[in-house]
């Protein structure tokens, strides 16, 4: 699953009282999983690891970024 359709998850949380409270319930990635399997949403372990390693990166950019010189 990508980041769009992780962000599909949630929107249709935000319409869907039962699913939303399904979030609610998970309490690991793997019960995330199943419930987003549960509600038609493909997510895998897979995922979570790439999302971390992504995170990781654009972090690294954004404390890595170089300013341009300002002329005065």
């Amino acid at each position: 699953m990508s980041r769009e359709d992780f962000t599909c998850l949630i929107k249709a949380s935000e319409h869907s009282l039962a699913l939303r409270n399904a979030l609610r319930k998970c309490k690991t990635n793997q019960d995330l999983i199943t419930t987003a399997k549960h509600y038609g949403f493909n997510l895998s372990k897979q995922d979570f690891e790439n999302e971390s390693i992504s995170e990781s990166i654009e972090s690294w950019f954004n404390e890595s970024m170089i300013y341009p010189i300002r002329k005065l």
